[in-house]
């Protein structure tokens, strides 16, 4: 029996896809280093505190006119395998994206954004056959890797499927109106397939739902939440120069956070980020995503300084908040002379200041973020943690028993939730009338968590407590 590794209360998410990394290796010649020594870049991000990485499963074909006949096929079942077994012999946890799409459509193969791969493209307008194909490639290939020992964490039931999916090959302006419904049952089939693996292997697999931006987010929850979408995360695209700072009508991503995770009940992961730890690129591809991605007060024009210090910020914010923690997209996407992308843009990478390697191939200090996120939620905090009401303590919790002192004696609502978001205790009404107020956690296991205290007039305070008796 095949045991999988499952999140925990001692986890936090920080990490990069990798899924470049073996193609980029071995097709491109790019050479890893820390210290102008070549290293293993997986063991290399692992040691700088990663605890997960992501990859994405596409279909074929993977070549086309643009890559003038080359196989672009690190996407491909075979070679995510490849990755995934170098992931699983550093430790480190996978996130498994399948994308539902053909990586490399040529022009008249793609008439709109949304098109059903090229083997499904016949059978895109009947539901029951493209659930079915959906269900199958899940079913299928999870199966083969988790056969091999290759259990993911995650899986994530598509790549930011925000509007139609899996369409007939018309013009947009030919598709049908957009239907809600349709789109969950797809999503569904998918989770299906996933949930179904799990139950086989006796492991616990997590769905996700990945999504783009904040208010698209807020939408999609909104309209598709009648239909009853299956997952227990979901997971952003959160780019600073891209969404503008706009978070639904939420002040700030904490505020969002909680919104979410109150209202649906969901874990919420910031699945894609990324920012600059220089300007200009270093190969001929057209780069995207510039200064505009740098939020006022940080270094700018950027070093490594300002890509460090950015996304410990965001990671702070989400774990104290309750999310899952952060995964940056294209931290392995260094400068190349070849085709990582089969489209006009032709080779090399957009990305390049935004990776983790620097323009010498070396791992760079932008990267220390996830070191800092680790010691400080996975570390023994001081022995007391206040804010400007409250006062808890012990902290590492000491003989079972926690104790909250309020500056303001009332009625509070205490919810202690796992790094999940799993809820653990809940008390509607504490009474923080004349002492402070006794929590005896016996039951809890060792671990980091989520406490929660929410007062019935004013803004609710998060602490992170740990539970470490021997």
């Amino acid at each position: 029996m095949v045991i999988g590794l499952n999140l925990n209360a001692q986890e936090v998410i920080t990490g990069t896809t990798m899924g470049f990394t073996n193609y980029l290796q071995t097709n491109c010649g790019i050479v890893f280093k820390e210290n102008n020594i070549a290293t293993d870049p997986f063991q290399s991000i692992k040691n700088q505190g990663a605890s997960f990485v992501r990859f994405r499963v596409d279909l074929p074909p993977y070549s086309n006119f643009y890559s003038e006949g080359i196989e672009v096929d690190y996407r491909s079942v075979a070679n995510v395998k490849i990755g995934l077994e170098r992931a699983k012999s550093v430790d480190l946890k996978i996130l498994l994206t399948f994308s539902y799409e053909s990586f490399a459509l040529e022009d008249d193969q793609k008439l709109n954004p949304y098109v059903a791969p090229l083997a499904w493209q016949s059978i895109a307008s009947d539901i029951n056959k493209i659930k079915d194909s959906v269900y199958i490639h899940t079913f299928n290939i999870l199966s083969e890797y988790c056969s091999q020992g290759y259990i993911p964490t995650i899986v994530s039931i598509g790549n930011e499927s925000t509007w139609h999916r899996l369409m007939p090959n018309v013009p947009e302006n030919e598709l049908p109106e957009y239907n809600p419904e349709r789109s969950v049952e797809l999503h569904n089939a998918g989770a299906q397939a996933v949930r179904d693996i799990a139950a086989i292997y006796n492991t616990n697999i997590m769905v996700c739902f990945h999504m783009t931006t904040p208010a698209t987010t807020k939408w999609w929850l909104e309209t598709h939440w009648p239909y009853n979408p299956d997952f227990d995360i979901i997971g952003l695209s959160l780019y600073y120069g891209w969404y503008n700072g706009d978070y639904a009508g939420y002040a700030t991503l904490g505020d969002y956070i909680l919104g979410l995770r109150e209202t649906y009940d969901i874990d919420v992961l910031v699945m894609e980020t990324a920012q600059l730890f220089r300007e200009g690129g270093n190969d001929n591809h057209v780069d995207i995503l510039g200064t505009e991605n740098i939020p006022p007060g940080y270094v700018n024009p950027p070093t490594t300084e300002t890509q460090d210090e950015y996304l410990t910020d965001l990671t702070r914010e989400v774990l104290n908040n309750g999310g899952l923690g952060t995964i940056v997209w294209g931290g392995e996407w260094v400068a190349c002379d070849c085709y990582i992308y089969a489209d006009q843009w032709g080779k090399g990478s957009s990305w390049e200041n935004k990776a983790f390697w620097d323009f010498d191939l070396n791992l760079h200090e932008g990267t220390n973020w996830m070191q800092t996120i680790r010691n400080e939620y996975l570390s023994i905090n001081p022995n007391k943690t206040s804010s400007s009401n409250f006062s808890i303590y012990p902290n590492p919790i000491i003989n079972n028993t926690l104790y909250i002192h309020s500056k303001n004696p009332d009625d509070y609502e205490i919810v202690i939730t796992d790094i999940l978001g799993t809820i653990i205790y809940k008390n509607r009404k504490a009474n923080f009338k004349n002492e402070p107020y006794k929590l005896e956690l016996c039951d809890l296991s060792n671990g980091i968590y989520i406490l929660t205290i929410i007062p019935s007039d004013s803004k609710q305070q998060v602490f992170k407590i740990i539970k470490n008796d021997q």
